[in-house]
Formats: structure tokens, C-alpha cells, sequence
């Protein structure tokens, strides 16, 4: 415990901070989305791999909250295995057959890489990046880029596949835990995140997976997401009645005692509709509570995966606003050349 201590003084020096504004910073980095977040995680990685035991140690300290201890071992993994998170987000991935045959012109080759793909992610065992990129909003997404049709990139691979290729490669993994209790984190902290057909899809995701400290953010989100993903409602009533029923049915079904003044709420605003379910409400009290317990933090230096290409320079700029014509001169009128 001494030695640790130690090592914690000295990666607060190597930070250039004192230990209350690391703390402060975990803090800010694990409540933050997007480019804010980028910039917290810019400035707390600056230290490098002296670092390390710092990280380590808030990594699993049951003292901080989960969000502190997962923002901690996110920060660990890509201070550690950074040249292994952009070897395979810029792995040569336009190299692969789909690029090379045919293939259809709706999909596009990112449809047919889920095989090529899959077996990389799960190699690599970035398991913190894949939670990170759904719960940060980072954009850091793979990408497929090449010389020809896709000189700027297969949009479908990087913002529609990649994400949710990362959050299969999960699956079985202790891991995975941290990412459902992280979609549902950012569901409650975004308020766009169910303007996107994506975002509703890990909402569906999430009532099915089942885990109870999902319970309060679905059910205050549910409205929302009825509205955003049925936006015009069937003409006939029964479907809408069906879908509120099911979804209360499945909550139901793991929902703990301490839900039960949030379930009743629920209820009473929909009583015609979902009344008869309150009865089920006793057994949700009676239910003992499932003891979650975070994974254990693992993190294994390996060697980056072979074949990275980065893009060339200027690749990631926006681009520039094209200059406006000059005016065609009137008919009629004579321009004078000195």
C-alpha cells in the first residue's frame, strides 16, 4: 500500500497536478461527451505511462462512482495501447474482397465485412475504446478509405457498421456490462441521442438486455422514444396500446423494489391503457435485487495488428467553402482592358 501511494504522488507530479485536480478532471471527463470529453482526455493523458498507477488505482477504487472508475481505465487503456487503437482503426480495411469485386449499390462493401472485421476487434481486445466511442461520442470510428471510389471513405463502414461491430465484439465479455451501463449514462445525459435511428436501436437494445439500472432512464425516456421512432401513428389504437404494454411487460420483468414508486407513476398516466398490469407491481417488490459487480479491470499491453494505412494529409479537413463566381458582365455593356 506504501509503494502505491508512492506511485500515486509521483503520477500526480508527472501530471503537473496536484491529486485534487486529477480528481477534479476525471470528474469533469466522465460527465463530458464529444469534444469537450476529447479535450479532458487530451489533458489528462499528457503524463503518459507515468500515469499509469494513478489510473490504475481510481480504476479500482470502490470509493469513486462507476462513471470515474470506467473513465479511468478508458484513459489507462489508450495511454498504454494507443498505437494499438490506430493501428486498427486505420487498418488497411479497402483492402479486403468486398472493396475489390462487385457488390450492391445500396449497401455497399461494408455489408459483406462484418467477417473480416469481427475477428480483428475481438483479437485486439480494445474492450474500454468500444465502450468509449458509444458513450463518448467520440467519432473515433474505423475507417475504409482508398485511392479510387472511396478517396474520403466508406461513410456506411466507419458511422453505421464500426459502432456497432465494437459493441458485438463485446458480447461474453465481462466488459460488456460497463457498455449497457454506459448507453444508458449517455441516454439520460443527451438530449439528442434519440433524434438518430441508431441511438433508438441501442434504446430497444438496452429494454431488452435487462439489466435493472436501466429502469429509471427507460422510463423516463420511453415517451420519447415512442415519438421519435413511431411518428405517425397507426390508425388503429390497438397497435400504440400493444407497444406501451410490451415494453411495460418487459420492464416488469426485471425491475427491482426500488422501481416500484417509478413503475406506479408510470402507470397512472397510462391507466386505461396499462391499469391491469398493477397488480404485477407485487412482484416486482418481492424481488431480491441482483448484486451487479463491475468487472475486473484487465488491460495487456499486445502487438499492434499489421497492415495500417494511415490517409494522407488533409484527409480529416472540412472542406473549404467554394468562392462565389464573379457576375457575368450585362449584355450591351463594354468592359475597357487597359
Amino acid at each position: 500500500m506504501k509503494t502505491l501511494l508512492i506511485l500515486a504522488v509521483f503520477a500526480c507530479s508527472a501530471f503537473g497536478m496536484d491529486r485534487e485536480q486529477v480528481d477534479r478532471l476525471l470528474s469533469q471527463a466522465a460527465d463530458a461527451q464529444g469534444k469537450e470529453y476529447l479535450q479532458l482526455r487530451a489533458r489528462l493523458a499528457e503524463a503518459g505511462e507515468a500515469a499509469l498507477p494513478l489510473l490504475r488505482e481510481v480504476a479500482q477504487d470502490g470509493q469513486r462512482t462507476w462513471q470515474q472508475r470506467l473513465t479511468a481505465r478508458i484513459l489507462y487503456e489508450r495511454i498504454l495501447r494507443g498505437d494499438e487503437n490506430e493501428a486498427l482503426r486505420f487498418h488497411n480495411w479497402a483492402s479486403y474482397p468486398p472493396y475489390q469485386e462487385r457488390w450492391q449499390p445500396v449497401t455497399g462493401p461494408s455489408s459483406n465485412m462484418h467477417q473480416y472485421v469481427m475477428p480483428k476487434l475481438q483479437e485486439a481486445g480494445l474492450w474500454y475504446y468500444y465502450i468509449e466511442l458509444m458513450w463518448k461520442n467520440t467519432g473515433e470510428f474505423g475507417l475504409a478509405w482508398g485511392e479510387r471510389r472511396y478517396q474520403k471513405g466508406d461513410v456506411r463502414f466507419s458511422y453505421e457498421a464500426w459502432p456497432r461491430w465494437c459493441r458485438q465484439a463485446l458480447e461474453g465479455e465481462p466488459e460488456e456490462l460497463y457498455l449497457w451501463m454506459a448507453i444508458a449514462d449517455r441516454i439520460e445525459k443527451d438530449d439528442r441521442f434519440l433524434e438518430s435511428y441508431d441511438n433508438r436501436e441501442l434504446f430497444s437494445a438496452l429494454v431488452q438486455r435487462g439489466y435493472a439500472m436501466s429502469v429509471p432512464i427507460l422510463l423516463q425516456r420511453w415517451d420519447e422514444y415512442v415519438l421519435k421512432e413511431y411518428p405517425n401513428p397507426s390508425p388503429n389504437p390497438e397497435d400504440r396500446r400493444m407497444t406501451h404494454r410490451n415494453f411495460l411487460a418487459k420492464v416488469l420483468s426485471f425491475a427491482e423494489p426500488a422501481h416500484v414508486e417509478l413503475l406506479e407513476r408510470f402507470i397512472t398516466r397510462r391507466e386505461e391503457t396499462l391499469g391491469d398490469l398493477r397488480p404485477k407491481l407485487e412482484e416486482v417488490r418481492r424481488r431480491q435485487p441482483v448484486k451487479v459487480e463491475e468487472p475486473p479491470f484487465r488491460c495487456e499491453k499486445k502487438p499492434p495488428l499489421e497492415g495500417m494505412v494511415k490517409p494522407p494529409p488533409g484527409f480529416f479537413d472540412r472542406p473549404k467553402p467554394s468562392e462565389p463566381e464573379a457576375p457575368a458582365p450585362e449584355k450591351d455593356v463594354v468592359i475597357e482592358v487597359n
